[in-house]
């Protein structure tokens, strides 16, 4: 297991000696919770705690804790994803959106993030493959899936597709006929409880 960093938390009102840019000097600095604005890009982060000279009021320093929030808002962490199947495959997606009480795009997230998570046990790459086999994989490709997911959910989709020598629309495929069976077709099997607790526990 890889050993966390230990991070130094502040609260508003902690003071620090910094470098003041506007001073030209360590000025003692205050912490407050501010709007960041990006000097490069001019987006505006919310309420982040940041440490601000006593004298001049600049900013000095943004503390590890800070950080987190500021890359995730400035960044761009999804992309889209738009993939064709077959509608009896749309129609998995919408009995457990049901089942679960959610929207189908979060249903859609919740089964793909599953079964690329089960991709890691090697012996699973080979009953998704035989999920392309199964006859509920025929069907024209006249539905859509269409939302956005994270940047690192879209790379674990095309690392693994490339594993298994399918492309992204294959293994979404080959993942949405493994739901079929193992979720609906074999409800009260131990992969189904696993997935309807998860899935329970994150719509809550």
């Amino acid at each position: 297991m890889e050993k966390q960093v230990k991070v130094r938390m502040f609260k508003p009102g902690e003071v620090i000696k910094a470098l003041c840019g506007h001073c030209g000097e360590i000025r003692t600095s205050t912490f407050h919770y501010r709007d960041y604005k990006s000097p490069a890009s001019k987006k505006i982060v919310h309420n982040v705690l940041q440490a601000f000279c006593i004298v001049c009021n600049t900013l000095t320093a943004i503390p590890d804790q800070s950080a987190p929030k500021i890359k995730e808002q400035l960044e761009d962490q999804t992309l889209p994803l738009e993939v064709r199947i077959s509608p009896q495959l749309e129609d998995v997606i919408y009995i457990l959106s049901a089942r679960i009480g959610v929207e189908a795009p979060e249903m859609t997230r919740m089964v793909l993030g599953f079964y690329i998570h089960e991709l890691k046990k090697q012996v699973f790459q080979k009953r998704l493959m035989e999920a392309l086999t199964d006859d509920f994989a025929d069907g024209k490709g006249t539905s859509r899936i269409s939302l956005r997911i994270l940047n690192r959910f879209a790379d674990g989709l095309d690392a693994e597709s490339d594993k298994m020598g399918l492309n992204r629309s294959q293994l979404i495929k080959a993942i949405l006929i493994r739901a079929k069976l193992d979720l609906l077709d074999n409800a009260d099997g131990k992969m189904a409880r696993r997935f309807y607790d998860a899935a329970h526990l994150m719509a809550a």
